[in-house]
């Protein structure tokens, strides 16, 4: 079984000057890409490996806060149900924030 050729009917190019015209293209895209390119997304890697980081450092954090007596948490205004719910979210989100959005509600309907 032979497999469709895409060149069918077409002048067959040599694989030298084939290799010649993709690297030609590439290039071109090459010059295209801002040279800053790489820098931006090594950035934004340590920029996220920061705060999953700094994230994990908060959930060590959230580990001490359900050893607090409840009328402690209930003067930061939340419950240890609360701060073991946060705990728990996965570390893409900011559990401290989350955590302060549920006291600053449980502030207003007290």
């Amino acid at each position: 079984m032979f497999v469709e050729d895409k060149f069918a009917g077409a002048l067959p190019v040599h694989p030298i000057a084939r290799h010649q015209a993709i690297k030609q293209t590439c290039e071109q895209i090459g010059a295209a890409l801002p040279k800053a390119f790489p820098i931006k997304v090594w950035n934004n890697f340590k920029t996220s490996l920061r705060q999953w980081r700094q994230r994990r450092i908060d959930r060590q954090a959230f580990q001490h806060m359900v050893t607090l007596d409840d009328p402690i948490l209930r003067d930061i205004g939340v419950t240890k149900a609360d701060v073991v719910w946060a705990s728990r979210l996965p570390l893409s989100l900011n559990a401290a924030l989350e955590l302060e959005k549920i006291a600053r509600q449980n502030k207003r309907t007290h």
